[in-house]
């Protein structure tokens, strides 16, 4: 931190800089709606655009007063640094802060871009320099320009990045606090759906995971993988699938996998739906986050994907791990396309699809843990991209806490009404309600269980979230998956699995069982879209708790046999008015 250190102790030994007004009120516009943050005011965010700010001081942890839990301090990747004020005489003074921003912003002697920090549910956010806008779409484009440049912003960067009439743009600005002010004043005019600044946001809670073994360990799990036959039902393969009905896979470690078939039937039956289908390769399954290590060798099916971060350190960057703690999305990829009967590990659920590898978040690797990061125009061009390149189900295991992004949700909606099904994990903070983005209504959210089929509960701090919004639930505890190959992954060769596989615990690994229910669905009926197989979904679940839907394993335990039998029969209505049903063999609506 040497190289902006000095500045820092100038600027805050500035007398009456600050100190003499009122703290602002801090906000930002979801739509038209205010919704508060809260200051941070012990760090600040600092861009430094050359080129040598690419490689920082390298990141550390601090206990920010008044916030629970650490926050990183230091170099983040792409220029952007967190500097810790804790020890300025401006720390702790929001006023200040606010003063010290300005000073950074307009320092005729520097380039450096400034800008406030704010901590949510332990979630670091920051206002990038670009402004997210969105208009009606009859306003016309010379409107757009002028309303654009009256407001002073900058060269638009990107146009329709969503749909149309939506823009990327420069805030012309090195100050954040314009960004945001200038941001909320757009948001209410009567032409603009929505206004944000883009939204930077790291935390370790977004794709938390515990690497965990019973304490029994894995040689006394059973592991006659002969069980997974036993519910095989012997119907035609699907058309479109490929199917598995050759006798018992190979795979040494599919006895371990408690949750594709169990004894007392606290699984998603997985042996059953193979002998119909095992999965259509011709349709991906996207999986967001951190990329997916493309030359897996249980996972041949990896395609070329894309990055959408700002950190491509080994081009080509076609959605592969970057950093050493790039570890989450291969082990959730594994859960749906592990190969099955190659003589390797174990089997995914839907092990003959594909996977779609949109690296829209990326980790930030800190002493002794790992730091999720993205930036909420990430996440929309990963989802949009998804939906381009054809995949009919996205797969998503991270969380963003209370927070929700006007971007994000018109993404989400965008593919939705494409026919797109998104799966996204409740999280797990042991929290009545799961984490954005999946309260949307567009995406099904996936609480976790253990192997007896309660949610799953390591401690107060880690235990599947629930409520209103879960719609199923899925294995979370002891899940067998398969790690990153080599010296990066979760495991190393000290685990009772070895160094390529391991057990974990999270309701990340809940979402791609439904999620891999969702394409083998798919791949037996085609012509679903996205509400028909939500239907298939909730009519063929084991009902977990009270009867009929609950706020802890919402519909139920999602079931794959029972679903890829369900499927044919399906028909759904779409683009055309519903008129007299009483002469079709089926219907799904809202």
């Amino acid at each position: 931190m040497s190289k902006v250190l000095p500045k820092i102790v100038l600027l805050c030994l500035i007398p009456a800089v600050g100190t003499a007004g009122e703290p602002r009120d801090w906000s930002y516009k979801y739509f038209k709606e205010d919704v508060p943050l809260t200051l941070d005011a012990y760090r600040i965010a600092i861009l430094d655009p050359t080129p040598e700010s690419a490689v920082g001081p390298a990141p550390s942890m601090q206990e920010v007063p008044g916030q629970e839990g650490s926050q990183p301090v230091g170099s983040i990747g792409a220029g952007w640094e967190l500097l810790d004020l804790s020890g300025q005489p401006s720390g702790g003074d929001p006023v200040a802060v606010e003063a010290l921003i300005e000073a950074f912003a307009t320092d005729p002697m520097d380039d450096k871009y400034a800008a406030p920090i704010f901590v949510e549910d332990g979630i670091t956010m920051y206002p990038a320099s670009e402004i997210l806008i969105g208009f009606e779409e009859e306003v016309a484009m010379a409107a757009i320009e002028q309303i654009l440049a009256d407001a002073g912003l900058g060269a638009i960067i990107t146009h329709d990045w969503l749909k149309p009439n939506t823009f990327i743009v420069d805030g012309n600005t090195r100050s954040g606090i314009v960004i945001m002010d200038t941001a909320n004043t757009l948001a209410l005019r009567p032409e603009v759906v929505f206004a944000t600044a883009k939204w930077g946001l790291t935390s370790e809670s977004f794709a938390n995971v515990l690497v965990e073994y019973p304490p029994e360990l894995v040689s006394s799990i059973p592991s006659e993988s002969s069980r997974i036959l036993a519910s095989f039902s012997r119907g035609a393969p699907a058309p479109l699938c490929e199917s598995f009905d050759g006798g018992t896979p190979n795979d040494p470690r599919l006895g371990e996998s408690w949750g594709l078939d169990a004894f007392n039937d606290i699984d998603i039956d997985a042996g059953g739906a193979w002998a119909l289908c095992t999965g259509d390769p011709a349709t991906p399954v996207a999986v967001i986050g951190d990329g997916v290590q493309r030359d897996h060798p249980d996972m041949p099916n990896v395609l070329e994907g894309a990055d959408f971060t700002d950190e491509c350190l080994f081009p080509p960057c076609i959605g592969e791990p970057q950093t050493s703690c790039d570890n989450h999305e291969t082990s959730v990829a594994s859960i749906i396309h592990a190969t099955i009967n190659n003589g390797l590990q174990s089997a995914g659920v839907a092990p003959d699809t594909s996977i779609l590898p949109v690296r829209s978040a990326k980790q930030i690797v800190l002493p002794n843990r790992c730091f999720g990061q993205l930036f909420q125009d990430s996440l929309a061009n990963g989802v949009n991209y998804a939906v381009e390149q054809g995949a009919r189900v996205i797969s998503l295991s991270w969380q963003v806490g209370n927070i929700g992004f006007p971007s994000v949700e018109i993404a989400f909606e965008e593919a939705y009404d494409a026919g797109v099904v998104v799966i996204n994990s409740a999280g797990n903070n042991n929290q009545p309600e799961v984490g954005q983005p999946g309260r949307l209504f567009e995406i099904q959210s996936v609480t976790g269980i253990d192997s007896s089929g309660e949610l799953f509960y390591v401690s107060e701090t880690f235990a599947s979230n629930y409520g209103a919004h879960a719609a199923f639930t899925a294995p979370a505890r002891f899940v067998f998956a398969l790690d990153r190959t080599g010296a990066d992954g979760y495991a190393d060769s000290n685990d009772p699995l070895g160094a390529d596989a391991t057990l974990v615990t999270g309701t990340s690994f809940a979402a791609p069982h439904i999620a891999a229910i969702a394409t083998l669905i798919i791949a037996t009926n085609e012509a679903l879209d996205a509400e028909g197989v939500h239907y298939i979904l909730k009519s063929t679940v084991m009902d977990l708790g009270p009867s009929g839907r609950d706020d802890f394993f919402g519909a139920g335990l999602g079931k794959a046999e029972a679903a890829v039998n369900l499927a044919p029969s399906v028909i759904t209505i779409r683009d055309f008015d519903r008129g007299d049903l009483s002469g079709w063999s089926g219907f799904v609506g809202n």
